[in-house]
């Protein structure tokens, strides 16, 4: 059941592929798109996936010279109003097809992120359909219609802070120069698989960080927030039930501090001192090497396990190694010779395992190029 389960969304994708050539029952190109989410939230990167099969009997190549040169059009209508096509917001930088080599009967996939292109930040329900031409093809092809949804998502806490300036001493400082101020923000919202929780920072005229941060998977375990004196925001929250993330951001939107906290028989939650502003974080404790592999399977939390060492898995290997050697040498006394060849078979082993481990990584790696970051 759970391997159809995954099998589902690629046979339904297949489906889609053959679906987006009957319209047209001499194409040479097939196209199929899906959106990554079915949901978005306003100012969120949209992306589109979009599979071309190849069916004109020759290698198509897609380049940057004017004979190769692809070109893709994203028809993008809001559900109110399908006559009204959102047009490009610059007409010289249009989606391109290119750097793809498609042989015969063959298929590629390629990501668009279309907000970089088209003004679709409005909130409302969307229709897409793609078409692609080559020079060396008669026609463009259209793919299958489908939709999606902008949110502009629920606020579930908000505070308006001032800027510090640090430019200026009290004495300096105009007293008619108005202090700048920045919204943080805490939105949930649904993506369509998942509620998501997502920080705002920004003012009136510009968003200076829209950064998921994970998923609402109850209340109980909802996210923390807290300021201290220099107006920096402070966030905490579960990643699961048992490991919860800590980050903090000046008013910029620039992360000073990520960091992992375990629970243990006390829950990590921010503390305030009252006295000085400083805000910290109390309770649980900090991850060690033999919690790495679990907190970087969960979502959002890949990337802080690899940048904690570049040789994390050499040290995780390293430690097992030892912890394995001093139990063979306390159960069974062995005589140093005896050791010496048990230490090298578990070299031997751990060396096999860490060749193992970078198969399963990079099948995962290929696994995951199909799918976006922020993922998040």
């Amino acid at each position: 059941m759970k391997i159809l389960k995954k099998l589902l969304p690629a046979v339904l994708f297949l489906f889609l592929l053959g679906l987006a050539a009957v319209p047209q029952a001499h194409a040479q190109l097939a196209i199929a798109i899906e959106m990554t989410q079915k949901s978005y939230l306003a100012y969120e990167p949209v992306y589109v996936r979009m599979v071309i099969e190849n069916r004109s009997a020759v290698t198509l190549a897609f380049g940057s010279q004017e004979k190769l040169s692809g070109k893709v059009f994203f028809d993008i209508y809001p559900a109110s109003s399908k006559q009204r096509r959102i047009q490009l917001t610059d007409d010289n930088a249009a989606p391109q097809i290119k750097d793809i080599i498609i042989p015969s009967g063959a298929t590629r996939e390629i990501i668009f992120k279309i907000s970089s292109f088209y003004d679709i930040t409005k909130p409302g329900n969307y229709f897409i359909r793609a078409r692609v031409s080559h020079p060396l093809l008669p026609d463009a092809y259209a793919s299958n219609e489908t939709s999606f949804y902008i949110t502009s998502g629920s606020t579930v806490w908000e505070a308006l802070v001032g800027v510090p300036d640090f430019s200026e001493t009290a004495l300096e400082r105009d007293p008619n120069k108005k202090i700048e101020s920045r919204r943080y923000r805490l939105v949930t919202y649904n993506s369509g698989k998942n509620s998501i929780f997502v920080l705002l920072i920004e003012n009136d005229e510009k968003i200076f960080l829209l950064k998921k941060l994970g998923f609402n998977m109850s209340a109980s375990l909802a996210p923390h927030c807290a300021i201290d004196f220099l107006s920096r925001l402070h966030i905490i929250f579960a990643a699961s039930p048992h490991v919860y993330v800590y980050y903090q951001f000046n008013t910029n939107g620039e992360m000073i501090n990520r960091s992992v906290f375990l629970k243990t028989d006390t829950t990590p939650k921010l503390l305030t001192d009252t006295k000085t502003g400083v805000v910290s974080v109390a309770g649980g404790r900090e991850p060690v090497p033999r919690d790495y592999e679990e907190i970087s399977q969960l979502p959002f939390l890949r990337d802080y396990v690899q940048s904690l060492s570049p040789n994390l898995q050499a040290q995780k290997n390293e430690q097992d190694r030892r912890y394995e050697m001093e139990n063979y040498d306390i159960s069974s006394s062995l005589e140093e010779d005896d050791s010496n060849i048990i230490e090298n078979d578990l070299l031997e082993q751990n060396q096999d395992a860490e060749v193992l481990q970078q198969d399963l990584q990079d099948q995962k790696d290929i696994q995951n190029s199909s799918s976006l970051p922020g993922n998040l």
